[in-house]
């Protein structure tokens, strides 16, 4: 690999996961910032802030483990062993948070609850098609 391929691949990764990351970092907040506008209880409040946070830390930390296994920083046993640790990490720490916020509040809507709705409408709106 020449010098010219060193410099622009890692650029061109950059700009792609800025791209990437800085929308979807943007819509995680403002569904957080929804979320925040459903109960006035300030561990209710503290809790969707943290797990806005989290979702954010998560993208930027993936796109962070992909670019630094793109640009040679690590091999590929350990980009898939940080991902899993990762990514497991994410999933216990998110159904935590989720259980904790149903305890302050019954009627709190997890994401799996969001996503099994969304599914269901499409269903319908194909059957009705």
């Amino acid at each position: 690999m020449d010098l010219r391929q060193r410099i622009v691949a890692p650029a061109c990764l950059v700009l792609l996961f800025t791209m990437t990351a800085v929308p979807f970092s943007f819509i995680t907040w403002q569904k957080t910032r929804t979320l925040l506008t459903f109960n006035d209880n300030r561990s209710y409040q503290r809790l969707i802030r943290a797990k806005g946070v989290i979702a954010i830390a998560m993208l930027w930390g993936m796109l962070g483990l992909m670019f630094g296994y793109v640009s040679g920083f690590f091999a590929l046993s350990m980009f898939s062993g940080l991902s899993a640790t990762l990514i497991a990490g994410m999933l216990v720490i998110e159904t935590w948070l989720d259980s904790r916020l149903l305890r302050i509040d019954h009627e709190h809507v997890t994401d799996s609850l969001l996503g099994f709705t969304k599914r269901e409408r499409l269903k319908r709106s194909w059957d009705q098609k």
